[in-house]
């Protein structure tokens, strides 16, 4: 729907695909086993392009987590403020709301904006 209505296209991005390695983030494995594994530079350098950058997600503690990392320690740091959480869009793995918190005073620490959906659109 949102494709018909703006135009605009969507870029999917499979990862996970590796038996050989854990990869939680949409950017780079764990522990890099080949180029597929190796960070995504190609999608970084296709999110930067982007006026606002919103990430959603599943799951908080893990791949919204790791991914948003990965971005945020290769984006330009005069461009975080393009950068926003939307927190009411994930929920952390049960067992590990520990570590979604974590993440949200990461992003605090950091200076990414964090919003609700409602705010955001």
């Amino acid at each position: 729907d949102w494709s018909d209505k703006t135009g605009g296209s969507i870029e999917w991005v499979m990862k996970g695909e590796n038996l050989l390695t854990e990869m939680y983030s949409a950017l780079k494995a764990e522990v890099s086993v080949n180029k597929e594994t190796d960070y995504n530079i190609p999608l970084l350098n296709s999110l930067k392009k982007s006026d606002r950058l919103l990430i959603v997600g599943q799951a908080m503690s893990h791949c919204v987590n790791y991914t948003t990392r990965d971005i945020i320690e290769r984006w330009p740091k005069s461009e975080l403020h393009k950068i926003c959480v939307i927190t009411d869009c994930m929920s952390s793995v049960t067992g590990f709301e520990k570590e979604g918190e974590e993440f949200l005073n990461f992003l605090k620490e950091k200076g990414i904006q964090t919003r609700l959906a409602k705010d955001v659109f």
